[in-house]
């Protein structure tokens, strides 16, 4: 077996354990509010080099560690993805192609806001009805109390 054999086998074998040793996944809030900041994390293979990327927000500090904060600023289904370099601790390229990828769906909403509540009358009296209306709201008002 000659280097440039032995160097081959190394990077392959590398890879099937990084790619099918153990499920790995990104761990976070996959619901939010917009303007929330979530912290969002991978366990990849000790000695690993991580790049960040999403879509919807904005990263808060480096994108290049095992962990990321993420502000949202849009509301909508958005995307947490990283790449993972299971070679080195060097930083992978965005185009890297033997560089394992994973991403988390995120559902960020606008948060809600009560408004306000406005009755038909002034006076409410025992076994009558009266109607009620909010204005201002958004989102759905999950108790009326």
């Amino acid at each position: 077996m000659d280097i440039r054999t032995t160097v081959t086998l190394s990077v392959a074998l590398h890879l099937l354990v990084a790619h099918f040793g153990i499920a790995q996944t990104i761990s976070g809030a996959t619901n939010t509010c917009e303007g929330n900041t979530n912290s969002y994390s991978f366990s990849g293979p000790s000695g690993s080099g991580f790049a960040w990327t999403v879509t919807g927000g904005s990263i808060v500090g480096s994108p290049n560690q095992s962990s990321v904060q993420v502000l949202w600023n849009n509301p909508g289904i958005r995307k947490v993805e990283v790449v993972v370099n299971t070679l080195n601790s060097s930083p992978p390229s965005p185009l890297c192609g033997f560089c394992p990828r994973y991403d988390l769906d995120v559902n960020v909403s606008l948060p809600t806001i009560a408004g306000t509540l406005a009755s038909s009358s002034s006076t409410v009296c025992s076994n009558t009805s009266v109607a009620l209306n909010i204005s201002g709201n958004r989102g759905l008002p999950t108790a009326w109390r």
